[in-house]
């Protein structure tokens, strides 16, 4: 055993020399949820096998459309035109005429006329005998065509903008398919013209039907009105109108008028006769000049009194001139009052006279009122009867000119043309289709696997998960590590002391065993994460490694991080303390008769230099081991004595870096309790064992007791496994091969 010399600390490396236990924290921020799974970064790592589903995808879909024949498509176009239904008139005569025969709906009714069985069968039988179509072909086609070939084959579209009808017609032979689309647009044509002219027959016949009834009709209600003027004796004029009403009108007519006339004379008389009534009288000529010539003189008596005395010579002869025209005045007035008596009498025995002419009359014209009645009823319907008759004879002819100049309103505005390129199968567009629905449902499995898969198993999951960065990445302990090639194991000098149990070298030394190793790569690199993980001017001394759960490959980590630590930190002592599994000193095949368990007895209180007796060398320079000993720790309470801190801090002073070997971190509270006289935590996660959530709750259990994580180290990870292959640079310098 070689005895190890108390060491002075450099100011350099940032040791403490003082006795004082000094417990270093960590300040995390907040714990969050699990955060969401990296699909971007999923799907990177899987993209072969993406790919793969892509070439099986593409290769399945090319093989179902390899054998499937080419469909041609050929397209005719109509217009359906607006057609006159009332041509000269003929819609009132006409049952089936519409009312508005234009409307996307008849578009739409015409469409369907194009989709009906019994046109698929004029088709049919027109193609098989050979009669040319709308182009002029004139084939008979072997096989023959059939209404259900027709019926499957045929696509009819409208649009609401145009009266244009598309007929679509799809077949393997171009030219079968184009004979088709032609043949169904004349057939439909002629089908139209057919229907029409049909109509148009069973009008005309009814309408001829109709009107020989109504000339029946009429025949007969003449014949009646015949009869009953001959046996009723009716006195008719030439108006056809009875000779005793007429009378008997003219009479009352004449007996209106003398009534009015007598009216008049009455009121003219009852007037002249009242004392205002002197407005009436005035309208004859001599009273007006008696009127005027009496308001002349009057006019100059009143200025002769006013200026004279009544005795003046004046105005006597000019009041007996006016006593004289007043006298010659009122018997004028009185002559005119009896000729008004005189023209009143007469006017009422004019009245008289033709009221008792009327009555005689009326009682003459009453015994023919009934016949008369029943007279102008049959005259009547002898009127009606010829209006119909004429007006219907009228309509038959119309509508007999109208049927004659009518015309199909269907026109062929592009005949079908043989098509020279097939519509479908697309095979290369259905292959592209098809790898894409196999790359997606490969990018389906490879989340769903990624979902289903709770656990961190690959490089840049842990730090995604947790606060804590990724310090290396340790290859697959499935995949032994080949020491390099005859090409680079020239010149490396005398072999390596091998570290061997069992004739077999172990993986735990790995990094001494197999240095030019991809392997005792990953370990250098982890260590130079290790010596920055708190920056440039301070390095972690005491480091302890612990895992989540148990057979995660803590004991291989510490030990090659030890040996790797070793060529760039110096003295390395590596201490075992996992009182459950002690395995470094079966490691390093060195004996485990004393050791920490030892050391940390109630009895025991070795000092400072007493401690080396309980280190052991080991066959790699500069490493160093303390065993667990034979004295196993039942309880973790001696873990919190001084002496653990007094031994910790005493080993800081002899060792450059020191590293401790704990229990899992869930199972035993070992890790917690050694964690708060480290200088950080190395927490190795086995890839594809470890889940998130035992993670997650690891780093939060030393969170919450202040221990910092210098990060982790994922462990047991298969590159080939994972889609990553191998090193990149050159394949002879680092192999992978399968343990045994």
């Amino acid at each position: 055993m070689n005895k190890l010399q108390p060491r002075a600390s450099s100011p350099n490396m940032g040791w403490r020399t003082s006795t004082e236990v000094s417990l270093p924290t960590a300040i995390y921020p907040p714990i969050e949820a699990e955060r969401p799974i990296p699909y971007l970064q999923i799907l990177q790592r899987r993209k072969w096998t993406i790919i793969l589903c892509a070439i099986a995808g593409a290769l399945v879909g090319t093989a179902a459309v390899w054998r499937q024949p080419y469909i041609y498509q050929a397209h005719a176009l109509l217009e359906v035109q607006g057609i006159n239904e009332n041509l000269l008139n003929t819609r009132e005569v006409n049952p089936s005429a519409k009312a508005d025969n234009f409307s996307q709906s008849y578009i739409n009714t015409q469409a369907r006329i194009l989709q009906s069985y019994p046109l698929y069968e004029r088709v049919s039988r027109r193609l098989n005998s050979g009669a040319s179509d709308a182009s002029g072909q004139h084939t008979a086609w072997n096989p023959p065509v059939t209404p259900r070939e027709v019926a499957n084959s045929i696509h009819v579209r409208t649009r609401d903008t145009d009266r244009i009808v598309e007929i679509a017609v799809e077949s393997n032979d171009p030219q079968r398919a184009s004979a088709i689309a032609n043949a169904i647009t004349t057939e439909f044509i002629a089908e139209d013209l057919e229907a029409r002219w049909e109509a148009s027959r069973r009008t005309s016949g009814w309408l001829n039907s109709e009107l020989e009834t109504l000339n029946q009709k009429l025949q007969g209600s003449e014949e009646n009105l015949q009869d009953f003027t001959q046996h009723s004796n009716l006195l008719l004029d030439a108006d056809q109108g009875s000779i005793a009403e007429n009378k008997l009108r003219e009479i009352q007519v004449e007996l209106s008028r003398a009534q009015a006339e007598r009216i008049t004379k009455q009121a003219a008389m009852e007037s002249a006769r009242g004392e205002q009534s002197g407005g009436e009288l005035l309208g004859d000529v001599t009273l007006q000049q008696y009127q005027l010539q009496l308001t002349t003189l009057h006019k100059d008596l009143a200025q002769l009194e006013a200026t004279y005395a009544p005795d003046y010579y004046k105005i006597p002869p000019l009041k007996a001139q006016i006593a004289e025209l007043e006298k010659a005045f009122g018997q004028r007035r009185r002559e005119l009052m009896d000729q008004k008596q005189t023209e009143y009498l007469a006017a009422l025995r004019r009245e008289t006279l033709l009221q008792s002419r009327y009555e005689d009359e009326f009682k003459g014209a009453a015994s023919q009122a009934a016949k008369m009645v029943h007279y102008a009823a049959l005259e009547k319907q002898v009127e009606l009867n010829r209006n119909i008759y004429s007006e219907m004879l009228q309509k038959v002819k119309g509508y007999t000119v109208a049927s004659a100049m009518q015309a199909s309103n269907i026109r062929i505005v592009d005949p079908a043309q043989a098509p020279l390129l097939p519509v479908r199968p697309n095979k290369p567009l259905i292959a592209i289709l098809s790898a894409f629905g196999f790359a997606f449902f490969g990018i389906c499995l490879v989340l769903a696997q990624a979902a289903g898969n709770r656990s961190i198993k690959e490089p840049g999951e842990a730090q995604q998960y947790l606060h804590s960065p990724e310090l290396g990445v340790i290859p697959s302990a499935r995949a032994n590590i080949q020491p390099y090639g005859p090409r680079r194991a020239q010149g490396l000098g005398q072999p390596r002391l091998r570290v061997i149990r069992n004739g077999e070298a172990r993986l735990e030394t790995a990094t001494w065993n197999h240095t030019p190793s991809l392997l005792a790569e990953s370990f250098r690199s982890t260590s130079a994460s290790l010596l920055f993980s708190k920056g440039e001017r301070e390095r972690p001394r005491v480091l302890l490694v612990t895992s989540v759960n148990p057979s995660e490959g803590k004991t291989t980590v510490a030990t090659n991080l030890g040996i790797a630590l070793t060529g760039s930190a110096g003295s390395v002592l590596l201490i075992d303390a996992d009182r459950n599994r002690a395995r470094l000193h079966g490691v390093l095949d060195r004996p485990n008769d004393r050791g920490l368990s030892e050391l940390l007895q109630p009895d025991a209180s070795p000092d400072a230099s007493e401690f080396r007796d309980f280190i052991v060398d080991t066959p790699i320079p500069n490493l160093f081991l303390m065993p667990n000993g034979k004295t196993l720790l039942r309880t973790p309470d001696l873990l919190y004595s001084a002496q653990m801190a007094r031994l910790i801090q005493e080993l800081r002073q002899q060792f450059d870096m020191i590293i401790i070997d704990t229990p899992p971190l869930l199972h035993l509270s070992d890790a917690r309790i050694l964690g708060r006289l480290s200088d950080g935590v190395i927490l190795v996660l086995r890839a594809g064992r470890v889940r998130r959530d035992s993670a997650i709750a690891a780093e939060q259990r030393l969170r919450d007791d202040g221990i910092p994580v210098l990060g982790t180290v994922l462990n047991d990870w298969d590159p080939k496994k994972n889609g990553y292959g191998v090193y990149p640079h050159d394949p002879r310098d680092y192999t992978y091969f399968t343990a045994k």
